[in-house]
């Protein structure tokens, strides 16, 4: 960001890996008069003019109905994600939140640590479902746990008794949906995020009589919702090809 910065760019899209550590160079980009729009995970301590992404915690709420509705409002759920991003701890917050509402007598039994990588989540998950037995249900908080699950489970001998719920609808997930081996994703929209994320960045620099909160900057919103929706075996079909522009 700082390179781009001393290039003189007109306009920043950025996803923050890690909630506060692109602060220092967002900022920097805004006190050059460079707007910063983030999306996808979002550095709300920052200067950015505006988040274009999901509500992870509406997410998280969506994942956790959805899973209450599966296992009957009872049971055992583990959960798979990595601390660090503000967008997990939302989703992992409206996850709990939907449990204690639409299932009550669901625990969760087990957050495992899957650092981001799908073989570091089958060994966690496996080891998650051996001290867990009672665990029926998977809820995986982002993209890449999903197969990991779906091998972990296939390893245990468990397929069809626990149910998995993956994260966005990379080729692999959608596979093992198709399979039956994964139940349902939490499907984001990321084609909107981008489109949005440069429709504001060109607002933001393009400054017009509408009056703006930010001096120097064009009026934009201050956060776009994409929205999800839990896509299922009939649904995933039409994720398997990239829509042409």
């Amino acid at each position: 960001i700082e390179q781009l910065v001393a290039r003189k760019i007109d306009g920043l899209a950025v996803t923050a890996a890690e909630a506060n550590a692109l602060v220092p160079a967002i900022d920097k980009a805004i006190g050059a008069g460079i707007p910063v729009i983030t999306f996808d995970s979002d550095a709300p301590g920052s200067k950015r003019l505006a988040f274009v992404g999901t509500n992870n915690y509406n997410a998280g709420w969506a994942a956790g109905k959805a899973m209450a509705e599966w296992l009957g409002g009872s049971g055992q759920v583990g959960v798979s994600t990595f601390p660090g991003p503000d967008h997990l701890k939302k989703r992992l917050d409206g996850f709990t939140a939907a449990l204690a509402q639409f299932g009550p007598a669901i625990k969760i039994a087990a957050i495992v640590n899957d650092e981001g990588d799908v073989a570091k989540a089958e060994t966690q998950i496996t080891a998650m479902l051996q001290a867990n037995p009672a665990i029926t249900g998977i809820f995986c908080a982002h993209g890449n746990p999903g197969p990991g699950a779906a091998a972990a489970v296939r390893n245990m001998g468990l397929k069809g008794k626990v149910q998995i719920l993956a994260f966005d609808f990379g080729a692999p997930v959608i596979e093992l949906i198709e399979s039956g081996e994964i139940k349902g994703t939490v499907g984001q929209n990321p084609y909107l995020m981008g489109y949005m994320s440069m429709v504001l960045a060109y607002s933001a620099k393009h400054p017009t009589e509408v009056p703006s909160d930010r001096p120097g900057f064009g009026h934009v919103p201050g956060n776009i919702d994409t929205g999800v929706t839990i896509l299922y075996k009939g649904d995933i079909g039409r994720y398997r090809t990239v829509p042409k522009v």
